[in-house]
């Protein structure tokens, strides 16, 4: 919000002149529309914690950690290249 004062002190100085003030609007406009943005990606990222917490909780109330277990062989080497 300090870029929304620093156009807000353009503006404010611009004593109505055409281009000062535009610049001062442009201003207060850009740093709503990053203010608009970053709280929409705060409450996606905060709906996907509390939905991550509660599959978690979901999981270990039923004895799982909902990942399968496999040894790192087996995900990374083919299984003709393990000697089976």
């Amino acid at each position: 919000m300090l870029t929304a004062a620093v156009g807000a002190v353009v503006i404010y100085f611009s004593a109505r002149a055409v281009v000062p003030f535009g610049i001062g609007v442009g201003i207060v406009a850009y740093a709503g529309a990053v203010a608009f943005y970053t709280i929409l990606a705060l409450l996606r990222l905060r709906r996907a914690e509390l939905r991550h917490e509660r599959r978690l909780a979901r999981n270990l109330s039923r004895g799982t950690t909902g990942l399968a277990p496999e040894p790192f062989a087996e995900v990374c080497i083919p299984e003709e290249a393990q000697g089976k």
